[in-house]
């Protein structure tokens, strides 16, 4: 039997069709040749490597196993629960693993799909030596490194193991083939993750697609980040309870996500002290475990009682729940990587789903986020066009598919539309108010031209950098008193460099840094 005859096997027995890129990843695999996979979200990459151990035994008639490389251990569990369920036999290593008996199953090859995080498999210890000895081992036949694009984000002093991935290739059989899996990789994010793990460019088959969601409306706005600009949402929660639209909101920080959760408690009454009751829940690395596999395990049922979930990035990496309909960025991301994969986290069932992003001028601020996400936000161009741009792995062209009507596009793509049923979104939340502009300063001398739309902004991005200050408790916040900012605003045009600041006033050299970044970034 031939690779192709054992997919159809596959197929019939298990109900289900492969798609056409998993099945060129699929027979790369078989070819032994290293291969990196960009697909976007909701392709279904686990069906990857999930049936790769059957398939070998299919062809080949001997037994192979697939070592997978995965960042948390709630998705490692996930997804073995998800395997059981489907007869095939997987497990996973690492602190939450309880069960002793484990290492020495592993060794004897009970099972034939392992999950590890990176630290369990490189660091000595009887997680590492379970893997690199006995009958799993020798009939080891793939390294599977999944959500790959963590090598680059977080292979540097936060989890420094990613950085080494590519020494399993000196404790693995010669010819184990290296697989990775990601829904976002620039060119750059290639090269890197390439050579970490010891990919031949030569010898490594490429298998990607553009992370373009045809269904997905994106929308930014320039915001002060108000809490009230999610009241749109509390009124659906009110008026539609358990029939409100699943909504996850990515929030910066963990201080960020507990005080939205806290405004939503409140506005809701909701002092339900059972979890199956509760509309809204929070997910990041500080929740209580109980909390967590809660919200992970309610969430994903197309019938749960939870609608609003208030996250870190730590949510739902690699975890497929279809009947998402907004995603909401509480702030701006910090990288484009990070929004494709969270935004793609929405409308996976194929129906039409949004994306919001509400950002202050601090979020944009050097050193808050990626010189990407800044044009992204600023841009006037088609959100979609820009975001397919910057993923676009070669030089060929390529073609985006567009919405129609253009308002279904993105923000940008509304403005521009003529369709004449354009309709207010209510994703975008309240109007900014424009009745802070300031008056104009009629000094002379060299200066910089802003408009009074540019004035406005500043002054609200000066206001967003002294209520953080004030948040971080810096001494800072002192010198930013309301007077000093209206004050900073109108001199804007002199401002050029820091010492022109520092002339304003204002002691701090830091502080005076970042004002004129601020006034720079308008």
């Amino acid at each position: 039997m031939d690779i192709f005859e054992a997919l159809q096997d596959l197929e019939a027995k298990y109900d289900f069709i492969f798609k056409e890129k998993q099945k060129l990843a699929i027979t790369s695999i078989f070819n032994c040749q290293d291969t990196f996979v960009v697909l976007q979200t909701g392709y279904d990459k686990s069906k990857i490597y999930s049936y790769l151990p059957e398939l070998y035994e299919l062809v080949t008639h001997v037994k192979g196993t697939v070592l997978v490389i995965s960042p948390i251990q709630a998705l490692m569990i996930d997804q073995v629960t998800k395997l059981e369920n489907n007869g095939v036999s997987a497990t996973f290593v690492g602190e939450k693993q309880t069960d002793k008996s484990i290492p020495a199953r592993i060794i004897e090859c009970e099972f034939s799909i392992v999950f590890s995080s990176p630290e369990a498999v490189l660091n000595k210890g009887p997680w590492r030596r379970c893997i690199t000895q006995g009958v799993f081992h020798e009939n080891l036949k793939a390294v599977v490194i999944d959500e790959a694009h963590c090598i680059t984000q977080w292979g540097g002093e936060f989890r420094k193991e990613y950085s080494h991935l590519g020494e399993l290739r000196s404790v693995v059989p010669k010819k184990t083939t290296f697989v990775t899996l990601t829904a976002t990789a620039t060119r750059s994010i290639k090269k890197d993750i390439m050579k970490t793990l010891d990919m031949d460019i030569k010898r490594t088959s490429i298998i990607s697609m553009i992370p373009e969601r045809p269904n997905l409306s994106y929308y930014v706005q320039k915001s002060s980040k108000n809490l009230a600009n999610l009241d749109w949402l509390i009124n659906d929660l009110l008026k539609f309870e358990k029939s409100t639209k699943k909504t996850i909101i990515y929030c910066r920080n963990i201080v960020s996500c507990s005080n939205l959760y806290e405004y939503f408690r409140l506005s809701l009454d909701d002092r339900s002290e059972s979890l199956d009751d509760r509309l809204i829940g929070m997910f990041h690395r500080s929740t209580a475990d109980i909390n967590k596999s809660h919200v992970l395990d309610e969430f994903q049922k197309l019938d749960s009682s939870l609608h609003v979930v208030f996250a870190t990035i730590a949510f739902g990496m690699g975890i497929d729940i279809p009947n998402i309909e907004h995603v909401i960025h509480w702030g701006g991301p910090r990288g484009l990587e990070q929004f494709s994969q969270e935004s793609g986290r929405a409308g996976r069932d194929g129906r039409s789903a949004v994306s919001v992003i509400y950002f202050s001028g601090y979020d944009l601020a050097k050193g808050n986020c990626s010189e990407e996400v800044r044009e992204f936000c600023k841009t006037e161009d088609c959100l979609r066009n820009t975001l397919c741009a910057y993923f676009q792995l070669d030089t060929s062209g390529y073609s985006v598919i567009k919405p129609d009507p253009p308002c279904t596009c993105c923000s940008n793509c509304k403005l521009k539309c003529v369709c004449g049923f354009c309709s207010e979104s209510q994703f975008l939340g309240r109007e900014l108010d424009n009745s802070s502009v300031l008056d104009e300063d009629f000094n002379t001398g060299i200066k910089r031209d802003l408009t009074l739309e540019q004035r406005r902004l500043l002054h609200e991005n000066l206001l967003d950098y002294k209520e953080c200050l004030i948040k971080e408790e810096s001494e800072l916040s002192c010198e930013l008193e309301d007077f000093a900012l209206d004050h900073i605003v109108k001199n804007a045009p002199y401002l050029l460099c820091e010492d022109d600041v520092i002339s304003l006033g204002l002691v701090s050299p830091e502080l005076a840094a970042d004002i004129l970044t601020l006034i720079e970034e308008v």
